[in-house]
């Protein structure tokens, strides 16, 4: 605009010029408003006024502007940037709205470490003490005057020590993923060394870890494997060969055993018809020992453990009974019928003196033709029951009145047939009142 106007007041100017003389382009004007003769054409520095003629336009296609003497002046694209700036200011401004914790409000936001009661879940051990009562100052930060400090060497494990002496937590050379072994704690308590865990290498000759032996077993005995006696080896997983122990002698019943040392089950010298007394286990654990036991006034019985039919027993019928070692009740023998054929019996009777009312107990087991042939069982005579077929070890017992009575027990075979083992048998015989006359 400044140049367009100076242009019109240019134009003005020549027109008065050529009122006042022949032309204006022909002279030219001096400092003093005189026109030179010489029609140079120039500037003067006092007043600032441009004579200059050049009068190109050149339009800027960009912004739309008019570029005077070759100069391009931009003036709507820098207000457009600069407006646009201030735009995106205010946008951020806007956004940008931010929040102040404020301590009291119940609620642990950014800054805070607690509100009132609430210590975000943690306890004087989780920040570092040995234990106490965690606070929350007013400023909303932990107060820690009443947490205990942790003591290194005191064998307490707590608050940021790894380890204090052999209190390592939790942790273990097994958690840490190692077969086994010990840690160690260092002096400071801030670190455990884990050197002296290991883990085991079955058939390296050392024993460690879960293995029972490793190679040469060594020292160790079945008794180290829980067993009584026998030789001990070792199998290649490094897991015990017991396959020559002895179970019996290890202090435990076994299947198979009637009784190991001292582990007699629920046997007692009066359950073995014995008044009073020790009851003992035999060296073989399959049968009792009762020197010990003490008979009293109306006990007898027999368990037939001492192999043979003693003296008491009155045999008859065409083959006597025995004492034999085919499936004991208990122990290792037990009264079997004799060998007998169609038509014959085999019988053991005893006789006693009933001191007073009682009973008498046996077990039996039978394996015979059912219904044909029979195990009986006679008080003075008289039957009180028989039994055919199979039938395992059961027990049973019968009330006796005071007085002398005779036990029978037979095996009766019909005229033909023999099936099953064609066998009876009787053990464990007590009684409560009757004595030997």
């Amino acid at each position: 605009m400044m140049k367009q106007y100076n242009l019109h007041l240019f134009t003005g100017l020549c027109s008065l010029s050529l009122l006042l003389s022949t032309g204006c382009s022909d002279d030219s004007t001096s400092d003093d408003g005189v026109i030179d003769e010489s029609g140079d054409t120039s500037t003067d520095d006092d007043v600032g006024t441009t004579t200059d003629t050049d009068t190109d336009t050149d339009t800027d296609d960009d912004v739309g502007t008019t570029d005077t003497d070759g100069t391009d002046t931009d003036t709507g694209s820098t207000e457009e940037t600069d407006s646009g700036t201030e735009e995106t200011d205010t946008g951020t401004e806007e956004t940008d709205t931010g929040s102040t914790a404020i301590c009291g409000d119940m609620v642990i936001e950014d800054g805070e470490e607690c509100e009132g009661e609430d210590f975000n879940g943690l306890t004087c051990a989780d920040v570092g003490f040995m234990d106490g009562d965690l606070a929350c100052a007013d400023d909303c930060m932990f107060d820690y005057s009443g947490c205990n400090e942790t003591v290194c060497g005191d064998g307490m494990q707590a608050g940021f020590e790894a380890c204090d002496l052999e209190d390592f937590g939790d942790v273990s050379c097994e958690s840490l993923g190692y077969t086994g072994g010990t840690l160690t704690c260092a002096e400071d308590c801030s670190a455990y060394d884990e050197a002296e865990c290991f883990i085991a290498d079955c058939g390296n000759g050392e024993i460690e870890g879960d293995e029972q032996c490793d190679g040469d077993v060594g020292e160790l005995t079945c008794v180290d494997a829980g067993y009584g006696s026998g030789e001990l080896g070792c199998n290649e997983d490094c897991t015990f060969n017991v396959e020559l122990c002895d179970p019996c002698g290890n202090g435990v019943i076994d299947e198979g055993e009637l009784c190991d040392g001292e582990a007699l089950g629920d046997a007692t010298c009066e359950s073995e018809g014995f008044e009073s007394g020790d009851l003992a286990c035999n060296e073989t654990c399959d049968a009792f020992v009762t020197d010990a036991c003490v008979e009293g006034d109306g006990w007898w019985g027999y368990d037939f453990e001492s192999g043979d039919m003693s003296a008491e027993w009155v045999l008859s019928g065409n083959a006597d009974w025995y004492a034999s070692t085919t499936s004991p009740n208990n122990g290792t023998y037990t009264g079997e019928n004799g060998d007998i054929g169609n038509s014959q019996t085999s019988t053991m009777a005893v006789t006693l003196d009933f001191t007073q009312d009682g009973d008498v107990t046996f077990w039996y087991r039978v394996s015979t033709e059912v219904n044909y042939d029979y195990l009986r069982f006679y008080i003075d005579g008289t039957l009180q029951n028989e039994w055919s077929g199979v039938v395992a070890w059961s027990e049973i017992s019968y009330p006796i009145t005071t007085g002398q009575h005779t036990l029978t027990w037979t095996y009766y075979k019909d005229i033909s047939v023999s099936s099953n083992s064609d066998t009876v048998w009787v053990d464990d015989i007590t009684t409560e009142g009757g004595v030997l006359p």
